[in-house]
C-alpha cells in the first residue's frame, strides 16, 4: 500500500511525536510521499521561521530569496 503523509504527519515525525516515525519504519519509508502542497507549506514554513531546508530538489528552490537550502544527500 502506497500512502501520502500530509503536513501534520511530517511535522509530527520531525518533532519526533506520536511514534511516527516507528509507523513510517513499519510501512516502508519507500511507500510514503507527499504531496506538492505539503512541500510548499514546508518551504513557506521554512522562509517564514528562518529555517534552513533541506531537500534532494535543490534547483526547485533556488530561485526562493530569503531561504537556507542544502542538500545533504550524497550520491
Amino acid at each position: 500500500m502506497k500512502y501520502l503523509l500530509d503536513t501534520n504527519i511530517c511535522i509530527f515525525f520531525f518533532r519526533d511525536k506520536f511514534n511516527i516515525g516507528s509507523i513510517l519504519k513499519n510501512r516502508g519509508l519507500d511507500n510514503c510521499c507527499i504531496s506538492e502542497i505539503t512541500l510548499a507549506e514546508l518551504r513557506a514554513t521554512a522562509i517564514q521561521a528562518g529555517l534552513t531546508l533541506v531537500t534532494d530538489n535543490t534547483k526547485d528552490f533556488e530561485y526562493l530569496a530569503n531561504i537556507e537550502i542544502e542538500n545533504w544527500v550524497e550520491r
